[in-house]
């Protein structure tokens, strides 16, 4: 009985160390994007009034 017990303790606490080290790679992944997004150039004004649709 006191293997299974340490057994579901070790993998409870690596489960949330599983789950913490998932948190911070998606907070990652969206900083990065954001980012990537915020750091692209401007449009030129040129391409925006030949595109545009209204």
């Amino acid at each position: 009985m006191k293997k299974n017990e340490l057994l579901l303790n070790v993998v409870s606490k690596g489960l949330v160390l599983f789950n913490g080290l998932i948190i911070l790679l998606v907070v990652n992944s969206v900083n990065v994007t954001c980012s990537w997004i915020w750091g692209q150039p401007e449009t030129p004004k040129e391409l925006k009034d030949e595109f545009r649709k209204f």
